[in-house]
């Protein structure tokens, strides 16, 4: 649904936007033309000649390029959307089929009387999920890139620097996703102005990305006098041009990520195998290329081997929390006629410190992150969400007795009509 809508609004908006700049380039060439024209023209049939150019063909041009979009978009509200589930549905069939050959084609306007074909690779991928991690892991080490999850989970913030607005959102973005399970409970902007830079100085944790112009614009960036300060009250800068990550000089807090047990040899074994296909890939050279031809299933099949793996390892982090159900009850009170329930964070972390005596700093951390809001709703959900099953569990089990008991009752009234017949006919014989 969203994802592959999301897909093909880019890919035809991407379409879109060649049609014109190749409509611009041809008026603007037609119109170096007529002004040539209109230069060498005498005076006394200058009347004649901008009869003939016309006084407004600029006027004109922005008009028809205004008109053709309007025509775009509303095709754009047509035939693609409504091919979109139908595709979505056939691209799952194909997955589990092992079909290739399937892709989604339509039509669309443009400025001629003919239509240009717009063709969608059979395996729709997702800009955060499959280009925006692509990226992250195409540029900046394993160990480095679960390190910057590990300071999101305890609420530390984190700056994206990069020169390409759509890398710089893509990655950003991806930092949400690979949180999962996990939901980020504090500020996102994907895309902040460089003159706001005072804001890294915030007191409430955020995720946010900002844009310069150059890779040297970056490394001023890191020097930056609030910058320097937010990195030692716990800020973490990701950059994208210099493919490094300057982690907080907040005291301790580094020491304690990196004395936290991590899956850093299955993540940096995956992403040795990534680089080949990242080098041999076309589409993930940059995100026009991404959105013209899609992600081949080895690319994409990778991307979400890595995405598993932090999954896992992150999900691990809340131990019976995750695992269980209805483990969240363990660690609280459960009010059953108000339905309310207090997470007490204490009652999580003494439970840990029987299991991790010997491992100070991973207890350490668990204890950070228990005590931190995205913890808290994270939990919140694991109830609300282990509720609503046993409500529809119950719900389907009365429903299930209730046409057990229905079927019960009519072959008790099939059988006894049956021994009706029966004694009816072993009487006639009498």
């Amino acid at each position: 649904g969203k994802q592959s809508q999301q897909f093909l609004h880019f890919r035809i908006l991407q379409n879109m936007i060649q049609k014109e700049h190749e409509e611009h380039k041809r008026i603007m060439i037609e119109n170096e033309e007529k002004d040539k024209l209109r230069a060498i023209t005498p005076a006394i049939k200058i009347q004649a000649v901008l009869k003939f150019v016309g006084l407004d063909h600029k006027v004109a041009a922005e008009k028809k390029i205004l008109e053709f979009r309007h025509k775009y978009l509303r095709a754009l509200q047509t035939s693609p959307m409504r091919s979109c589930t139908q595709y979505e549905l056939s691209s799952k069939s194909s997955e589990r089929t092992k079909d290739t050959s399937q892709s989604l084609e339509f039509e669309l306007p443009t400025f001629s009387t003919k239509t240009t074909k717009i063709i969608v690779p059979p395996s729709l991928p997702h800009v955060a999920i499959h280009w925006g991690v692509a990226a992250l892991f195409a540029r900046i080490k394993a160990s480095e890139l679960i390190h910057v999850l590990k300071l999101l989970l305890i609420e530390r913030s984190v700056l994206v620097v990069g020169q390409s607005s759509d890398l710089v959102t893509a990655c950003a973005c991806a930092f949400l996703e690979l949180l999962k399970p996990y939901e980020w409970a504090s500020n996102f902007m994907p895309l902040l102005p460089t003159n706001m830079i005072g804001f890294v100085n915030s007191p409430v944790p955020f995720l946010i990305g900002m844009v310069v112009d150059s890779k040297q614009d970056t490394i001023d960036l890191e020097n930056d006098g609030h910058v320097i300060q937010a990195r030692a009250e716990g800020l973490t800068i990701v950059n994208l041009s210099t493919r490094t990550v300057r982690f907080t000089t907040e005291p301790e807090i580094v020491e304690t990520i990196e004395g936290c047990p991590t899956p850093i040899t299955q993540v940096t074994s995956i992403q040795k195998k990534f680089k080949p296909i990242f080098k041999k890939s076309t589409s993930l050279k940059s995100f026009p290329s991404f959105i013209a031809g899609g992600l081949s299933r080895t690319e994409l099949s990778t991307i979400d081997a890595i995405r598993r793996v932090i999954f896992e390892y992150l999900k691990g982090l809340a131990g019976n929390i995750a695992k269980n159900p209805f483990g969240w009850k363990s660690y609280g009170k459960y009010n059953d006629a108000m339905d309310t329930f207090d997470f007490y964070p204490s009652l999580f972390v003494d439970s840990l410190r029987k299991q991790l005596q010997l491992l100070t700093f991973r207890l350490q951390y668990l204890e950070m992150m228990a005590y931190s809001q995205l913890f808290v709703e994270f939990v919140d959900v694991q109830r609300r969400t282990s509720l609503a099953q046993s409500a529809a569990k119950k719900t389907i089990g009365k429903m299930v007795r209730d046409w057990k008991r229905r079927r019960s009752s009519l072959c008790s009234e099939s059988s006894l009509l049956d021994l009706r017949t029966t004694s009816s006919q072993l009487l006639e014989e009498f």
